[in-house]
């Protein structure tokens, strides 16, 4: 069976800007300024600039040039830093710490750039590169009033830019992965107060809480967002997404149909199907032929053809075999969640229904209804392989993590210090690691670190083990 990884929720897309677009003033020759900028040398870049505020005090270019200089130089753009918010995720085995460099900056340095963005912006307030660039540098400082404060300008001289409320929306992200989540989100109540009709903000608000883990406000959201008349086929594709991840089936069936009305294709006939299927009831096979009838020339849906195919019973019996191979098939999230909850209800002495199930609740949080079908697998001794054994226990112990259940997850962490899989080792050395570091019990975190810290190299968790015990090595 295929181990489904799939994107979380997609948000509605942005346009694309710069942090700050240059723009050259007809009467001034500015290329020496960014040759500089871009070779890193600010100080000539600044000497330079200097000059001309001196003879141009309202040189409106070159008061947007000096706020770039300031925040180049403040914020280390470009460079090769360590992190420190650092992503535990199972989801995510890129190496951690070492990456490119973040465009984050700080509030002092972003009180500095403002000054002369706004002086730029006294004389010319249409300049959108410069209204954005200040907005984007608030975002990175982190400072939340004074960005909000900008929107109302940034909207009135916009003059209808098409997608700015989803720019505006790049800004809530940045507070809200790298400050505070609370502060991001005010950040969007903001955003959807200037465009109270817009459900697609709506959607993406609830995207944020669904990234979050917190699926009860991500459904309100969700919910408000496809009662709007502003909304897009994507704020209905995450209803039925997120229906059928919360387990309720019937719920996704219904909204398929409402994205089938949209884009004009009989994929609802399909999701009516699977649910017809998984509550028992007649008429299921009919409408698997009918939407395999319908489709019969679709070259976009074969795969869900040839799925559908796969679910029909042969001489009037399904065996599991038959069930194993309609797993196959590069199919959407959703699907996938029809039939491996129609199979482990089926096969509930097998253990591949039930552990896909399982993991694809834990990868998208529903850590309330994946960890009940983690223990039965346990309880039932589903895990018959030494494979199925580490497997298992390496997404239980993550379930109960997130679920906050650390001492509970330790234990099955403990059994996989002798994984035979690095990544799943380092990930068991890393968190019980960290859970004695938490509580300053330094000897025993080192102890764990110590297992896989000279191999930091070969996957993010003994990174993390190596920079942790390089931290505490002289506290023991």
């Amino acid at each position: 069976m295929k181990l489904v990884r799939l994107m979380l929720l997609t948000v509605s897309l942005p346009l694309a800007f710069a942090v700050i677009q240059p723009c050259f003033a007809k009467t001034t020759d500015f290329s020496a300024v960014v040759a500089a900028i871009k070779a890193g040398d600010y100080d000539q870049a600044e000497a330079r600039i200097d000059r001309v505020l001196k003879a141009e005090p309202d040189n409106v270019n070159a008061l947007m040039y000096k706020g770039n200089i300031l925040y180049y130089r403040g914020s280390n753009v470009g460079g090769i830093q360590m992190y420190g918010n650092d992503d535990e995720s199972i989801y995510d085995s890129s190496i951690g710490y070492i990456g490119e460099g973040s465009s984050l900056t700080t509030p002092k340095v972003a009180k500095q750039v403002a000054i002369y963005f706004r002086r730029a912006l006294a004389q010319a307030p249409q300049r959108m590169d410069i209204q954005l660039g200040l907005c984007w540098t608030y975002a990175n400082a982190g400072m939340k009033d004074a960005l909000i404060a900008r929107f109302p300008i940034l909207k009135k001289y916009a003059h209808g830019h098409q997608g700015l409320q989803y720019n505006m929306g790049d800004y809530a992200r940045v507070i809200a992965d790298n400050y505070s989540f609370a502060d991001g989100m005010a950040v969007y109540r903001a955003i959807e107060k200037l465009y109270p009709r817009d459900g697609n903000i709506v959607n993406d608000m609830g995207a944020m809480y669904f990234k979050k883990g917190d699926l009860r406000n991500a459904l309100s959201y969700f919910t408000q967002a496809a009662g709007m008349k502003q909304q897009d086929d994507k704020t209905v594709a995450n209803l039925v997404l997120f229906s059928a991840v919360v387990g309720d089936y019937g719920k996704s069936a219904y909204y398929q149909k409402q994205l089938s009305a949209m884009d004009k294709d009989t994929d609802y006939i399909l999701y009516r199907a699977l649910y017809h299927r998984l509550e028992g009831d007649q008429g299921w096979e009919k409408d698997t032929r009918l939407y395999m009838a319908r489709n019969r020339n679709n070259a976009k849906r074969k795969p869900y053809v040839d799925m559908a195919r796969s679910l029909l019973p042969v001489s009037g019996k399904y065996s599991y075999q038959q069930f194993q191979a309609s797993t196959n098939f590069k199919v959407d999230t959703q699907v996938d969640l029809f039939n491996y909850e129609w199979g482990a209800r089926a096969f509930p002495e097998q253990y591949g229904p039930t552990f896909h199930l399982a993991e694809l609740l834990t990868y998208y949080h529903n850590y309330r209804k994946a960890i009940p079908l983690f223990a039965h697998i346990e309880k039932a001794g589903l895990a018959a392989t030494p494979e199925q054994r580490e497997q298992f226990e390496f997404y239980y112990a993550w379930a109960l993590y997130r679920a906050g259940k650390g001492a509970q997850a330790n234990q099955y962490w403990t059994h996989l210090l002798e994984a035979k899989q690095f990544y799943r080792k380092s990930a068991a050395c890393y968190f019980l690691g960290n859970y004695y570091y938490k509580r300053k019990d330094y000897k025993k975190a080192a102890d764990y670190f110590a297992r896989v810290k000279d191999d930091a190299s070969k996957s993010k968790y003994a990174n993390y083990a190596s920079n942790l015990y390089d931290r505490i090595k002289d506290k023991q």
